[in-house]
């Protein structure tokens, strides 16, 4: 990761040497010039391959953040909202969802999709395999005939 404080203490170093060489007395000698334009020049490569680095990574970041637009348009696509739940779309009807609801929970506050599933219990509720949350009363679709899970 490119650390900016140093790309900015190299320009500000580039610049003072710049300012110095600017404040040249004619009584200095041609070697202390050419040590102050050798400096100047090193500082200057130093900037010239941090911006350069700083390029590279906000190209991958810009790549990454386009791949993760087209991942979530996708998931979003493959989504249908019924009574407050997301569920999958079916395969031969897109207009129907599919299986057990998401859990909105998780959904709100990691973003995540955690498909609930069947906890083998007295009424058979579903729960979410990540934060365990208990879902009652929600319906499961399955070949157009809704499931409806009561707690018992």
């Amino acid at each position: 990761m490119i650390d900016w404080a140093i790309a900015l203490h190299t320009a500000s170093q580039a610049l003072e040497l710049v300012k110095g060489l600017r404040t040249i007395d004619k009584e200095f000698d041609k070697a202390e010039l050419k040590l102050k334009i050798a400096d100047l020049t090193a500082t200057l490569a130093d900037l010239k391959t941090t911006l350069i680095e700083a390029k590279a990574e906000a190209t991958s970041k810009d790549e990454t953040i386009e791949k993760l637009k087209g991942v979530n348009k996708r998931v979003k696509d493959g989504l249908i909202e019924r009574y407050g739940y997301l569920y999958r779309k079916r395969s031969d009807d897109p207009t129907m969802p599919a299986g057990n609801p998401f859990c909105p929970v998780c959904l709100q506050k990691d973003g995540l999709l955690f498909e609930t599933s069947v906890r083998h219990e007295t009424g058979k509720p579903l729960v979410c395999p990540h934060c365990d949350a208990r879902y009652d009363g929600v319906t499961t679709y399955v070949n157009y005939v809704p499931i409806r899970h009561r707690s018992g």
